[in-house]
Parts: C-alpha cells; sequence; structure tokens
C-alpha cells in the first residue's frame, strides 16, 4: 500500500495547448504551456533553491526556541533575514525584467496584502502601466497610498466607530481622552 501522496501545482494558462505530465509515483510533474509559464518556470528556478534553505532554517525554530540561547536566536533571524532578502531582490529584478508578465504581477499581488511601504513600493513601481492600470493595479496603488499614510508613528486617520450604544463618535473627538479596551 503506498500512501496517499499530494502534490501541489502552480500554473499559468493561456490560450493553446497544456500539456501535465505526472510520473508514475507522482514525485513529479511537469506543466508544458505558454510562455508565461515558461516566465514562471524560470522565477521558480531562480528562487527555488534559496525557499528551500529558507524552509530548512525555518525547520529549526522550535529547537532553536527550546534552548533559550540568544546567540543562537540571534543567528537564526540574520539567517531569515538574509533569505528573505535575497528572495526579495530575485522577486524584484523578475519583476523588473518582465513588467508586463502576469507571473511578475502576481509576484506584486502577494505582497499588497500587508504593506510595508519601503519593500513594495519598488516592486509596485516596476510593474508596466497596462499591469498598474488594471482594476487589481490600481487597488494595490490605493493600498499603498492608505499604507503611507497610517504607518507605524503616522497620526491616525480620521474614522468614524458606533460606541456601545450605536451612536457614531469621531476619532477626533476622543483624542487626548484615555481609553479603556475590554
Amino acid at each position: 500500500d503506498k500512501a496517499q501522496r499530494y502534490i501541489y501545482l502552480e500554473f499559468y494558462l493561456e490560450p493553446g495547448n497544456v500539456l501535465i505530465e505526472i510520473d508514475e509515483d507522482i514525485r513529479e510533474a511537469q506543466v508544458s504551456a505558454g510562455a508565461e509559464q515558461a516566465l514562471a518556470v524560470q522565477l521558480k528556478g531562480q528562487i527555488g533553491g534559496i525557499r528551500k534553505e529558507l524552509d530548512s532554517v525555518f525547520s529549526t525554530y522550535r529547537s532553536v526556541l527550546a534552548k533559550k540561547d540568544s546567540v543562537l536566536m540571534k543567528d537564526y533571524l540574520a539567517a531569515v533575514a538574509k533569505l528573505s532578502s535575497a528572495i526579495n531582490l530575485a522577486e524584484l529584478d523578475f519583476v523588473k525584467r518582465n513588467p508586463e508578465s502576469m507571473v511578475a504581477f502576481d509576484v506584486v499581488k502577494a505582497r499588497s496584502y500587508i504593506i510595508d511601504v519601503e519593500k513594495f513600493s519598488p516592486f509596485l513601481a516596476a510593474l508596466g502601466e497596462k499591469a498598474k492600470d488594471s482594476e487589481e493595479g490600481r487597488e494595490m496603488s490605493n493600498r499603498l497610498e492608505i499604507s503611507k499614510k497610517t504607518g507605524v508613528g503616522k497620526p491616525m486617520i480620521e474614522v468614524n466607530l458606533a460606541d456601545s450604544t450605536g451612536n457614531l463618535i469621531k476619532l477626533s473627538e476622543v483624542k487626548g481622552l484615555s481609553l479603556i479596551y475590554i
């Protein structure tokens, strides 16, 4: 009895023929498709080794934490930062070289949900005009602008919230008052 195994495939469908070949033991799968799929394979090749190394470092977290050694934790965090930075640089280079690609667009979109303004801005800037002018591109631009205005250390934007009785209160009306969160 072979244990049931799952394989995760990510590929880009384009008009034309798509061929998915899976080996007998479902250890490997190859997708043959158009130009976008070729770019996805290229990007995966560029960052695949770094991601594996990062996953290997991540797998040591519990043992590092259990040892309660601040030097070991510092080394762990430095390794994570170094590998994450390498992925960041490789993906940014990819987006710059392929600004109109759906793969590049997806790289940028994946970074747009929790925006670090300093890290995200170069990605959005590197996208092609067609991508930036799409509905999702405009949404990412809007989220970036909101993030620029609401970052840590920035004044809070005006919001209206309901109090416990349902009355709307403006944030500016409670400025300077002590608040208790329950």
